[in-house]
């Protein structure tokens, strides 16, 4: 019934033949595959061209440019935005009543 079937921890089998899994230099590595690994990231470059152009990280662009948010415009303008937010979200809605109402 047990899944695993006659398989035990690693622990104790590393115990059995006297090792201590905890100083076992392998324990926990991951175990290298067959295939080879890429070499993209670790290719250097040593060509002279490369070495004249430094490449420069590209500035953050704003896709709002200079905008500043309504609040500090209407701020600016000695306008209280408060009281004109206040007024929209509390303002009633004419509509023509409903049979359930």
């Amino acid at each position: 019934s047990n899944p695993f079937g006659s398989a035990r921890p690693r622990e104790e089998v590393l115990a059995e033949r006297g090792r201590d899994w905890r100083m076992d230099a392998d324990y926990g590595l991951k175990v290298r595959d067959s295939r080879p690994s890429s070499n993209h990231a670790s290719r250097i470059v040593t060509s002279s061209v490369s070495a004249e152009v430094a490449v420069k990280p590209r500035p953050k662009i704003n896709p709002f440019g200079d905008a500043k948010p309504r609040e500090v415009l209407l701020q600016e303008k000695g306008v209280d935005w408060r009281k004109i937010d206040f007024e929209l979200e509390h303002r009633a809605v004419d509509r023509p009543e409903t049979e359930e109402e």
